[in-house]
């Protein structure tokens, strides 16, 4: 199997992207869970919360980028 490095490490940390506190408090209530599964809509701005809340430094993470394209 192989395992393209832009699907297992997260994007940059961008000093612009708008704040979504509704979702970060989702993920700080939910911090001792072993999975968190966010899903939406494009354009939602799943990354941007969680790239957020990841550089907040919520502690050990890590990063798996799922293309439905390429699920069977």
């Amino acid at each position: 199997m192989i395992v393209i490095n832009t699907r297992i490490t997260p994007p940059k940390e961008l000093s612009n992207i708008i704040s979504r506190k509704a979702v970060n408090g989702l993920l700080r209530a939910n911090i001792n869970k072993k999975l968190i599964l966010i899903t939406a809509p494009a354009g939602y701005g799943k990354t941007s919360a969680v790239i957020e809340y990841v550089y907040n430094g919520i502690g050990p993470f890590a990063w798996l980028h799922i293309n439905k394209d390429i699920v069977t």
